[in-house]
């Protein structure tokens, strides 16, 4: 099962770069910058999309993306990696792990008194060189906004790495193309 201190530490780190903001390394304004990052024992690599910001080791993130801000919100993909062997997103009782994100989120919402919408249930998708990715999330409203939060678990050299997206109800719609293309931009590179 996904580590519950990870877990818990990914979510709340993608809420607080929604109203926070950090030290940021700008990423090339014409077009997608494509950056490698070490994370965890491997290397990762990623275009940065066109007005999007970068920081790496933030909010316990080992790599955090922004997208422009709107207002004193802005979209954020984090990536990290968890110690787990990729096996694990094989086997069906790896939904399990949605489980305990659901009871974490719960949890989440009620010390921020926010309100449940509804979860996406798990499902399989393949994003550019990822392959399969088994992805979850959730819908909640609270500090006057609808959020709609992602998490994404692929394998990357036989471990389990995890992006999480998190984004206002309107980001998400306004910037679709930019996330995806993050998304299906991501690499894992040979060891």
């Amino acid at each position: 099962m996904l580590n519950k201190k990870i877990a818990a530490k990914i979510l709340k780190s993608s809420l607080q770069v929604i109203v926070l903001t950090g030290v940021l390394h700008s990423g090339k304004c014409l077009g997608k910058e494509v950056k490698t990052f070490e994370i965890g024992p491997n290397k990762i690599q990623l275009g940065i999309q066109k007005n999007w910001q970068y920081a790496e080791a933030f909010l316990s993130a080992p790599l955090m993306l922004f997208g422009p801000y709107d207002g004193d919100k802005r979209p954020a993909i984090s990536i990290s990696h968890t110690q787990q062997d990729a096996k694990k997103l094989e086997n069906p009782k790896f939904w399990g792990d949605f489980e305990d994100y659901k009871k974490s989120r719960f949890e989440w919402l009620k010390l921020n008194n926010a309100k449940s919408l509804g979860f996406f249930d798990p499902e399989t998708k393949t994003f550019g060189k990822l392959g399969t990715t088994v992805i979850f999330g959730h819908t909640y409203s609270g500090l006057g906004s609808t959020y709609i939060e992602k998490m994404y678990f692929f394998n990357c050299n036989g471990l389990i790495y995890n992006i999480s997206t998190l984004a206002t109800k309107e980001h998400a719609e306004l910037y679709k193309d930019s996330i995806e293309g993050t998304l299906n931009s991501i690499e894992c590179l040979k060891k």
